[in-house]
């Protein structure tokens, strides 16, 4: 190696060495709040309250053509109307016997309603 590539690689280094030592030389403050807790069992603010949900799932089997979506799709509009509104849709893969994915044959809905 020539000396410009020695002096390159001793800078790479010192200054990965400054990195990596600097947070253990000159901490960091950090600003946090807290609130002591009131005598009140609940740790809400007055006037709130908890809210607590009710979970519930559904699923759409097949592939996602008109003819499987459009009855998902209408039972996700009753149940909306019911309250519930959907937080996540989770695709499900199908399995052959060697393992290798064969695709999406479902896909579940998991919805939510306040209680």
């Amino acid at each position: 190696m020539d000396r410009f590539c020695k002096t390159c690689l001793g800078l790479i280094v010192l200054l990965l060495f400054v990195i990596a030592v600097r947070p253990t030389v000159i901490p960091q403050s950090v600003n946090a709040q807290s609130k002591k807790p009131s005598d009140k069992s609940s740790s809400q603010p007055d006037g709130t309250s908890i809210r607590v949900w009710r979970y519930s799932y559904t699923c759409a089997g097949g592939t996602a053509d008109e003819t499987v979506m459009t009855p998902a799709m209408d039972e996700l509009n009753v149940d909306a109307i019911k309250g519930w509104e959907v937080v996540s849709a989770i695709p499900i893969a199908g399995s052959r016997r060697d393992n290798a994915a064969m695709g999406t044959v479902n896909i579940c809905f998991i919805l939510r309603s306040p209680r």
